[in-house]
């Protein structure tokens, strides 16, 4: 059966357009979803808003919920069935999705919509602290304390580290990163930063620096920053993206200390099984949705904005150019 929908365009640089489409019929064993919540993604979305992508036209997004409404031949109904709520892997922002089976997963009964939205922002932290192989008991910091930090410092607190620092710019993200279990917080801005940061851990476990730093910001000084304070063999997680060279890390320190750089981004996956610091995106999701649904993980002081997505254009735009632009921005499309 085929549908009219719409969905959000990137013509060119610079250019967010809401679109209509005609929505095909499924092919063997895809699954069409009628879509109830996109999110933004605001690093990623704001980047390829600013013409980081190769090619243009592209529809952006990967975070979408909705319902079941189609599912193809081959489809074990069993498993999914009309109806079903699911969350849509690597979903744009579209009112329908369609997606092979395996990108699609059964949202637990009673966990809302609007909430289950943000699963895959927060496996981003999870991937890197699984690529990090941290360990209950080490020193552990985040940094940036945008809506990835602010979920790495919840799954960082569920590990039981012996110290847990959040380094962002923003008070009021401070804060929040306090509600979420954080030990302190660190102004990056203040003079001798590092070193206040050398000296809380020197002095709350007798350690000078962290073992585990998850970079969330994407900003090479905090890269290089995150250098400075690492204890010897420390490992920083590069889960932030940025694509500008630079000449500001200390390679004598990460030389002399024996730090590992590991890059988190979720496309650095194994596809095809889950062990030890290597889960697929797929079960990491499926945990992610549990933490939500018993509410071991958290938006509660985020606030998110629910936005129509004819608005697109303006969206983006204040995304690019807006300094208070929403942690959290859902694009609604219930009535589309």
């Amino acid at each position: 059966m085929i549908n009219n929908g719409y969905r959000v365009v990137f013509n060119k640089a610079k250019e967010a357009t809401f679109q209509n489409f005609k929505v095909r019929d499924c092919r063997d064993n895809e699954v069409k979803v009628k879509v109830q919540y996109s999110l933004i993604s605001n690093g990623t979305e704001r980047l390829n808003f600013r013409g980081l992508r190769p090619e243009y036209p592209f529809i952006p997004g990967y975070s979408s919920v909705g319902y079941v409404c189609e599912i193809g031949k081959g489809i074990n109904q069993d498993i999914i069935s009309y109806g079903d709520r699911v969350f849509v892997i690597r979903g744009g922002h579209q009112s329908y999705n369609i997606q092979t089976l395996n990108k699609v997963i059964k949202i637990p009964d009673g966990l809302d919509l609007d909430l289950a939205v943000f699963a895959r922002a927060a496996s981003f932290p999870l991937t890197g602290l699984r690529r990090a192989c941290v360990q209950p008991g080490e020193n552990l910091v985040v940094v940036g304390l945008g809506l990835l930090g602010l979920f790495g410092v919840q799954l960082c607190n569920l590990l039981a580290p012996f110290a847990l620092v959040a380094v962002g710019n923003r008070e009021v993200r401070r804060f929040l990163a306090k509600t979420y279990g954080a030990d302190v917080c660190f102004d990056p801005k203040i003079n001798g930063f590092e070193d206040q940061v050398l000296k809380y851990f020197e002095d709350i476990s007798g350690k000078s620096g962290s073992d585990v730093v998850i970079e969330t910001s994407g900003s090479l000084e905090a890269i290089a920053s995150a250098v400075k304070y690492s204890a010897m063999r420390g490992r920083i997680v590069l889960g932030g993206l940025s694509n500008q060279p630079t000449n500001d890390i200390s390679m004598y320190q990460l030389f002399n200390k024996g730090i590992n750089l590991i890059g988190g981004s979720s496309g650095s996956r194994l596809s095809y099984h889950s062990y030890y610091n290597n889960f697929t995106e797929r079960a990491d999701l499926q945990f992610i949705l549990k933490l939500l649904n018993e509410q071991k993980l958290s938006i509660d002081g985020i606030e998110p904005s629910l936005e129509n997505p004819e608005n697109a254009h303006n969206i983006y735009k204040s995304l690019d150019e807006d300094y208070e632009f929403p942690l959290a921005c859902i694009l609604d499309w219930t009535d589309k």
